[in-house]
């Protein structure tokens, strides 16, 4: 234990100095810190992260990386102690606690201060350990749970009326709540104080309240401990007729096949027995008694039996049967080493020797009775120094570890001073470096803008370069277009002359008409002068007819202009609407696909939850009509000590565990075509023959329950392999006609009713670990396939007796 000790001191001076180190190889950054904490948390080997763990803590140190330590340090506190190192593990756990009074974590703090509290109650130092539990809020933690340690403490601190203070609280708390299985720990841990106080009277009133609570339960098991007990309390308070009979109701309680239980059993009576002066009967039923035990099973408790029938035989002057057993009980202590044993069969083997007068061989046993009783008397005395010294060692680490993680504290603060120190110059020098920056910038920008100017200056001349050429361009355009009008208007003018020409001589021409033909008579020139006039209003008309046919043209010409330009503007904006449709239509086609696969997750999660008809049909009508099936087979599995054992796990690890269990359950039923009804807490409930009715389902449901046994066998051995702890598993199945439906509006369930249901429920509540328990009903069914063992008519609750079966799980 020294060198252990100096090892660890060892440990933490290398701790302590660890802002001296220098990682090799490793990027000294949070991110290693994260990769080695993620590589731990998901090997399973925890042996082969250790090394990497310890040089992720001095990296995480070396960088105050607060959030990384605390969980390489929780981590390493965790591993010591699966370990059994109980020193190493005190002084991380001492260290995170220190981490985490800074964070204010009350739920982390209470968790950390119930381990170190754990941790000096294995080492049966319990006057520290009622320190560390006597400071966790009861808010943050199961306060009962709390409650129940700092019992068993003062009672090994010989302090039973403090441990009835925190008894006492446990009952009140499991009253309220209706919760009898606390109830149950409390009354039996108030009998153990009263057991140890030797205040039989009252113990005898909680073993009575015991009782009444199990009975109520309707459990054998619990009948069979609450009438041992009263037995034992009868026996200690004299009357022993009374005690014989409660022992021989544990008897009729006590399942056959646990033979020890009913080995003790019969071994109270037979001291019961022998007390009341009948040792006849005493011997009688301490031989009962050792023929339930297997002598190379049970080595120990036979050769005890032996002795006891030898001492009996020996105060009823048997001598010679004394001798006998005696022996037998010698012989095997030897075999097995059992120096417990030998003690007590060596000292009677001295007085039976001593009664038949041979001094020699009695006094040959009783110096070996004495030799092996030094040893003892030494090995306790070895003991207790061993213990003190554990604690003086615990006290003294826990002392040094709190003075060595102050010490760290302060390296660490001064680290980080070093840091900030470190951090500030490298500011300044970055911020100089920017400095430099912004001005190589600035003249950069100026460079820039120079050169931008200057671009600029030679766009505005090629522009005034543009635009001079421009409008000499328009300029000689105008002068082009001004010829062409005076050209224009010289012909117009020479036609016009022309026209006007021929009018004159068309008129000089009629004028000598009319001097030749002054001769005619006045009517004839008067229709003349209105034929001039009415060719000279036909040339107006004319002119005029000219000059609206131009003007309508250059309308048209401009209506033409405007339609070509609202045809333009109108296809691009049907160009534009066009593209915005297909874009909706693109759009549409998605949410088309996404609404598909969203409507494909909503029925396979349907699925999940449903039958597949009953889910079509709720789909398709929307309800689901319940139906009567003829022969279902239903299954239920329990876990048997699950409530004591999930204590001692994280609310993570039991999720795990039961999800890996559940997990193979639901693969194992796929496969008989069973269908999963529920889970409720630790049970398991599963149903053949429905929706689809079908006559197989007996021998699929038994079938199937014979793998889930197989599977949880399998899975004990690992668990025992790397010493944790286990569940066992009780199966219970019925046949028989049920109810099946769809219950409620939202969050629907579909489930199952009737007698055939609560029959089965029995059939697991009656049935025992690692076994198979059916009725009678599903027997009939699988009589020809499997192996059974009969049970018979055994009382289940609200039901009667039922006919029983264990099917054999390796058929």
């Amino acid at each position: 234990m020294e060198k252990l000790y100096q090892a660890l001191l060892f440990i933490l001076f290398i701790f302590s100095c660890s802002f001296e180190i220098k990682a090799q190889d490793i990027t000294l950054d949070s991110n290693y810190v994260k990769t080695i904490i993620s590589k731990a948390e998901s090997q399973v080997d925890s042996s082969a992260i250790f090394e990497n763990m310890e040089s992720a803590l001095l990296i995480a140190r070396s960088i105050n990386y607060l959030e990384g330590k605390a969980k390489i340090v929780s981590w390493l506190a965790n591993y010591y102690n699966n370990k059994g190192e109980h020193i190493s593990s005190l002084r991380y756990y001492l260290e995170l606690l220190e981490a985490q009074k800074k964070g204010n974590n009350n739920l982390a703090i209470a968790k950390t201060k119930f381990k170190i509290g754990e941790i000096y109650e294995r080492e049966n130092l319990t006057a520290k350990a009622i320190q560390y539990y006597s400071k966790i809020d009861p808010q943050a933690l199961n306060k009962t749970e709390i409650w129940q340690h700092m019992a068993r403490c003062y009672l090994q601190e010989n302090l039973p009326d403090s441990a009835n203070h925190y008894i006492d609280k446990i009952y009140k708390t499991a009253k309220e709540q209706d919760n009898y299985e606390l109830m149950l720990t409390a009354l039996q841990e108030q009998v153990n104080s009263l057991n140890k106080e030797e205040t039989y009277q009252l113990a005898l009133k909680h073993n009575l309240e015991i009782l009444e609570i199990v009975s109520q339960q309707n459990n054998k098991s619990l009948l069979a401990r609450a009438y041992n007990n009263l037995g034992y309390n009868y026996h200690q308070l004299k009357d022993y007729p009374t005690a014989i009979d409660y022992f021989i109701k544990a008897i009729a309680f006590t399942n056959k096949n646990d033979q020890y239980d009913r080995s003790v059993l019969y071994t109270n009576l037979g001291i019961l027995t022998q007390n009341t002066g009948d040792l006849n009967q005493s011997i009688k039923y301490l031989l009962k008694g050792r023929q339930l035990l297997d002598r190379k099973k049970m080595p120990e408790r036979f050769s005890y039996l032996s002795h006891l029938i030898s001492t009996i035989y020996y105060k009823n002057k048997d001598v010679y049967n004394a001798l006998i057993y005696n022996e037998e009980a010698i012989a095997v202590s030897k075999k097995n080493n059992d120096k417990i044993g030998l003690k007590d069969t060596y000292d009677m083997a001295a007085t039976i020797h001593q009664g038949l007068h041979d001094y020699e061989k009695a006094m040959i046993f009783y110096k070996q009775h004495l030799s092996l009783r030094d040893s003892f008397l030494l090995e306790d005395r070895l003991r207790q120094q061993s213990l003190l010294q554990q604690q003086y060692l615990m006290e003294r680490a826990e002392k040094e570890i709190k003075i060595l993680i102050s010490n760290q504290e302060i390296q660490d603060l001064n680290m980080n001073q070093l840091n900030l120190e470190k951090d500030k110059l490298e500011l300044s020098a970055s911020a100089l470096r920017l400095e430099a920056e912004i001005k190589e910038d600035e003249l950069t920008l100026l460079k820039q803008e120079q050169d931008i100017r200057e671009a600029s200056i030679r766009n505005k001349e090629l522009k005034a370069k543009q635009t001079e050429q421009a409008l000499l361009l328009t300029s000689q355009q105008l002068k082009a277009a001004q010829q062409e009008r005076e050209i224009s208007d010289l012909n117009r003018t020479e036609a016009e002359q022309r026209l006007a020409l021929a009018q004159k001589e068309g008129e000089e021409k009629e004028r000598l008409k009319e001097i030749d033909l002054l001769s005619k008579d006045k009517e004839l020139l008067t229709r003349q002068q209105e034929i001039a006039q009415l060719e000279i209003d036909k040339q107006s008309a004319f002119r005029q007819l000219a000059t609206g046919l131009g003007a309508l043209a250059a309308v048209i010409l401009g209506l033409i202009f405007a339609g070509l330009l609202f045809a333009r503007r109108s296809n691009k904006k049907l160009s534009l609407k066009n593209k915005e449709i297909e874009n909706q239509k693109s759009e549409i086609e998605k949410n088309r696909d996404v609404i598909q696969n969203e409507k494909a997750k909503s029925e396979e999660l349907l699925l999940n939850i449903l039958p597949i008809e009953t889910a079509r049909e709720l789909r398709d009508v929307g309800s689901a009509t319940p139906m009567k099936y003829e022969l279902v087979s239903v299954l239920f599995s329990d876990f048997s000590g699950f409530t004591s054992i999930s204590k001692t796990m994280t609310a993570e690890e039991l999720i795990q565990e039961l999800n890996e269990c559940f997990i193979a359950f639901d693969e194992i039923i796929d496969k008989y075509g069973l269908e999963k009804i529920k889970t409720i807490g630790d049970a398991y409930m599963c149903a053949g023959g429905l929706p689809t009715p079908n006559k197989t389902n007996p021998r699929d449901i038994v079938n199937a329950a014979i793998e889930m046994t197989k599977f949880m066998n399998k899975r004990i051995a690992e668990k025992l392999k790397f010493k944790q702890e286990y569940w066992k598993m009780r199966i219970g199945i019925h046949s028989g006609e049920v109810i099946a439906g769809v219950v409620g509006k939202r969050k629907f369930a579909y489930d199952i009713w009737g007698d055939t249901v609560n029959i089965a429920s029995r059939m697991e509540s009656n049935g025992a670990e690692g076994k198979i328990n059916i009725s009678a009903a599903t027997y009939e069914y699988v009589k020809d396939d499997f192996e059974f063992t009969c049970r018979g008519s055994l009382p289940i609750k609200n039901g009667g007796e039922v006919e029983m079966y264990f099917v054999d799980s390796k058929s």
